[in-house]
C-alpha cells in the first residue's frame, strides 16, 4: 500500500508539472517548430501553375489624401480586361482591403459583376484586427469600417490573410478566426486562401485550426507574375507586361491573385504580401501537401502520457533484470529516457511516411521528467536495501574515523594482500579510497553496501554514536536479515558492541589475536554464509 501511494504521488506530480510546462513556457513550442523546419518543411516549396499574380501598383499623388478613386478605377479596368478575355479564370482574388468609402465603388462593383456573371468567383480581404493589431474586431465593427455593400452584395466571398509571426522560421496562419456578432454569438472568418480553394474544389475546410505556410521561392513566383500598367494619369486602357512581353497571359482555369507588391511587404516574411498569399494558395491547390503538425489536444496528451509511461516501464525492466544498474539509478534513468526518445524518433519517422508530422517538444519534456521521477522512486529501494545488488565489492568496511589508522593497518592492508581462488585480489570498499571529492557521501556508501557480498563493521566505543556508522550498520544488518548479504562483525572490545547487536557472532579483537585468519577463511569461501 505505501508503494502504491508513493507511485500515485509521482504520477500526480508528473501530470501537474507537465501541465505547467505546457501552459507557461514556449520552449517546447520552439523546439517543435525547429524540428518541423528541419525534417518536415520543404526547403523550397514548389509553386503551382494554377496561380497567376498580377501586380497593380498603387499610385499615390501627393494631393490624394487617401482618395481610393484612382486605384479602384484602375482595378475595375483590370477586372474588365480579365472578363473580356476567354477562357476565364476560375477565380480572381483581390489582395485588397476595401474601406468604407463610396468613391469609385460603383465602377468597381460593376467590374466585379462582369466576372461573377461569367461564373468567375471574385474574393477580397477583410482585415479583422484593431488598428493597434492586438485584438480582433467584432462583425458590426468590421462592416462599419469596410465597404459592406461590395463585400456582401457583389463579391463571391472574403477572408482574412493574417499570418502569425514565425516560430523558428516557420510561418502559420489560422484556418478560421472567431469573431463576435451583434447578439454576442460567434461566426468564423475563414482564411482567404482556404476559402477560395475550398469553394473552387467544393471540399470541406481543413480540420487543423492552424496551417503551416510553406513560403515559395520568390523567383518562382515572379515567373508567374505580370504587371498591369496604365499610362500616366490614366485609369483605363491598361495592359499586361512581363519584362518586354506585353502579351496578356492565358488565365483559363487559374486563380488570379491581384495585389500591389511595392505597398504590401510584411516585415516578418520579407516577401510582398501578395507573394505570401500566393504561397498559401499554391499549397492549398496542391492539396496541402505540406505535412501539418498534430495539434489535437487529446492526441497530444495521449502521446505525452504514452512516452512518459514507456520511460517508466523501461526503467522498471532495467532495474528488475540488470542487477548492475540497480545501484546506478542515474544511469538507468538516462538509458530509459534515451530508449523512449529513440522510440519517439521512430514513431515520428513512421508518421512522416504516413503523411503527418509528430510534435516532439512536450513529449521530450515528459520523457525527461518521467526518467527523473523514476530515479527518485527507485531511491526508496536503494536506501531500504531492497535492491538485489551486483556484488561489485567483496567486502564493505564500516568504521569510525577515530580508529582509522588501526583499521588500515590491521584490516585493510591484510585484506588487500589476500587472493581469491583465481588469484585475483579482493574488491574492497573503503571510504577514503572509494569516494572521490564532490561525490554524494551518504548515497555513495549506501549504494556500495547494496553492491557488497560481505559487510564488515568495526565496533569501537564511539562507533554507534556516529550517524554515518549507524546508517551503515543498520542497512547492512537489514540486508543480512533479508539474506541479501553476509556479516563479518569485528569489535575492538566486547564493551564496544551496541546492545542491539550482541546476539551476532562477533570477532573480539582483544580476545582473538588471530581474528584476521578467521576473516580470511570466511571471505574466501565461494558464497557468503547464510545468516543464522
Amino acid at each position: 500500500m505505501p508503494t502504491l501511494k508513493r507511485l500515485s504521488s509521482h504520477v500526480l506530480f508528473f501530470i501537474v508539472l507537465m501541465s505547467l510546462v505546457a501552459a507557461l513556457t514556449g520552449v517546447w513550442r520552439s523546439l517543435d517548430y525547429a524540428v518541423y523546419r528541419r525534417f518536415y518543411l520543404p526547403q523550397q516549396a514548389p509553386f503551382s501553375t494554377g496561380v497567376v499574380l498580377v501586380d497593380l501598383p498603387r499610385f499615390r499623388p501627393a494631393v490624394d489624401h487617401g482618395d481610393p478613386t484612382d486605384f479602384r478605377l484602375r482595378l475595375a479596368d483590370l477586372l474588365d480586361a480579365i472578363a473580356a478575355r476567354k477562357p476565364h479564370p476560375d477565380a480572381v482574388v483581390l489582395d485588397v482591403v476595401f474601406a468604407n468609402d463610396a468613391r469609385a465603388l460603383p465602377a468597381l462593383a460593376a467590374a466585379v459583376d462582369s466576372l461573377t456573371r461569367n461564373e468567375v468567383g471574385v474574393y477580397a480581404v477583410v482585415d479583422p484586427q484593431e488598428p493597434n493589431g492586438t485584438a480582433l474586431l467584432t462583425w458590426p465593427k468590421i462592416w462599419e469600417e469596410h465597404a459592406a455593400s461590395l463585400y456582401q452584395e457583389h463579391l463571391s466571398g472574403y477572408g482574412h490573410t493574417r499570418v502569425h509571426p514565425p516560430h523558428a522560421g516557420v510561418f502559420t496562419y489560422d484556418t478560421e478566426l472567431d469573431l463576435t456578432l451583434a447578439d454576442g454569438s460567434v461566426m468564423a472568418l475563414t482564411s482567404l486562401p482556404v476559402k477560395v480553394v475550398t469553394d473552387r474544389n467544393h471540399t470541406p475546410l481543413p480540420r487543423a485550426k492552424s496551417l503551416v505556410l510553406p513560403l515559395t521561392d520568390s523567383s518562382a513566383i515572379k515567373a508567374r507574375t505580370w504587371r498591369f500598367d496604365h499610362a500616366a494619369g490614366a485609369t483605363s486602357g491598361g495592359r499586361f507586361t512581363q519584362g518586354a512581353d506585353t502579351t496578356m497571359p492565358d488565365l483559363g482555369g487559374t486563380i488570379v491573385l491581384v495585389g500591389s507588391f511595392a505597398d504590401d511587404t510584411p516585415i516578418e516574411a520579407g516577401l510582398a504580401g501578395p507573394m505570401v498569399v500566393a504561397s498559401a494558395l499554391s499549397a492549398q491547390l496542391d492539396g496541402g501537401t505540406t505535412l501539418q503538425p498534430i495539434d489535437h489536444p487529446v492526441l497530444l496528451i495521449l502521446q505525452i502520457l504514452a512516452f512518459g509511461a514507456l520511460t517508466a516501464a523501461v526503467f522498471a525492466l532495467l532495474f528488475e533484470f540488470v542487477q548492475r544498474l540497480q545501484t546506478h539509478p542515474v544511469a538507468t534513468a538516462v538509458l530509459s529516457s534515451l530508449a523512449a526518445a529513440a522510440s519517439l524518433v521512430g514513431i515520428a519517422a513512421a508518421g512522416r511516411l504516413l503523411g503527418f508530422a509528430t510534435p516532439v517538444g512536450l513529449s521530450l519534456f515528459g520523457i525527461a521528467l518521467a526518467g527523473l521521477l523514476a530515479w527518485h522512486f527507485a531511491l526508496k529501494f536503494l536506501v531500504t536495501g531492497v535492491a538485489e545488488g551486483s556484488d561489485k565489492y567483496d567486502v564493505f568496511i564500516s568504521y569510525s574515523r577515530q580508529h582509522g589508522d588501526w583499521v588500515v593497518k590491521n584490516l585493510l592492508e591484510p585484506l588487500k594482500a589476500m587472493r581469491k581462488a583465481d588469484g585475483s585480489p579482493l574488491s574492497i570498499y573503503f571510504d577514503k579510497e572509494s569516494i572521490s571529492i564532490g561525490e554524494p557521501f551518504t548515497t555513495k556508501y549506501m549504494w556500495a553496501i547494496v553492491d557488497s557480498r560481505y559487510f564488515l563493521p568495526v565496533f569501537s566505543p564511539e562507533y554507534y554514536g556516529k550517524p554515518h556508522c549507524r546508517n551503515e550498520i543498520d542497512l547492512g544488518y537489514k540486508r543480512y536479515v533479508d539474506k541479501r548479504m553476509a556479516l563479518l562483525p569485528v569489535a575492538l572490545t566486547l564493551d564496544a558492541v551496541p546492545p542491539i547487536y550482541t546476539q551476532l557472532n562477533i570477532l573480539i579483537v582483544d580476545q582473538n589475536p588471530t581474528f584476521i585468519e578467521d576473516i580470511r577463511k570466511r571471505l574466501l569461501q565461494p558464497e557468503p554464509a547464510a545468516p543464522a
